[in-house]
């Protein structure tokens, strides 16, 4: 199964690997990339960074993709495709370099999350009251994003850079198709996400709305 390629979404406040991660009602900043293009730069803010820090291993992430699996909900198969699409992924260039941030966070909560995550199923879905579930999702996400063609395509410094129907993400200065779904998205303004999908100010990623 191709990942990122959400078909649903988790319980309100939830998690879910194929509904757009963590839910939320949080925007990024007005404006962004309009018209011409967007602006030059990125790479720095929420969900970008250099390589420094990643520590986030692969085995940590499969381990974090199991235990959501091992809950046996109804969503148990969309966790284990994402720990197939993302968790080897983690250190190779690409992820390093873009999603420096999320891997950070993941790393942190890591060992919390195994330890002491509350895991149930609520609407069909995976919930944890662990906020820490919500940081090693993202980071997983990530790296499955980054790594689709859909979401970060060639590079790009503006939009008139891209193909129709495609524009250039502020954040990773690469090409995203607006029609495509990239839940974890490293972003800077809701016009680097594809439609039905806003920039979480607090995360630096794409969010399903």
């Amino acid at each position: 199964m191709p990942l990122p390629s959400p078909t649903g979404g988790g319980a309100a406040g939830g998690l879910s690997p194929v509904g757009g991660g963590p839910t939320g009602t949080g925007g990024g900043a007005a404006g962004g990339s309009s018209g011409g293009g967007s602006s030059v730069g990125g790479g720095t803010g929420g969900g970008g960074g250099g390589a420094a820090g990643q520590t986030w291993t692969a085995a940590a992430c499969d381990a974090a993709m199991d235990k959501f699996a091992s809950a046996n909900c109804p969503d148990s198969a969309n966790w284990l495709g994402l720990k197939t699409a993302a968790c080897a992924k983690l250190s190779n260039v690409t992820s390093v370099a873009l999603c420096a941030t999320a891997f950070s966070k993941a790393q942190a909560c890591q060992a919390q999350f195994i330890s002491q995550a509350m895991l149930a199923c609520t609407f069909g879905g995976t919930d944890t009251n662990d906020t820490c579930g919500a940081d090693v999702v993202l980071g997983a996400l990530c790296a499955a994003t980054v790594n689709t063609a859909q979401c970060a395509g060639v590079q790009c410094r503006f939009n008139t850079d891209c193909p129709s129907g495609w524009t250039c993400n502020d954040q990773t200065d690469r090409c995203v198709n607006t029609s495509a779904r990239c839940p974890g998205l490293p972003c800077r303004f809701n016009t680097d996400c594809p439609t039905g999908f806003t920039c979480n100010d607090a995360t630096g990623q794409c969010n399903a709305n």
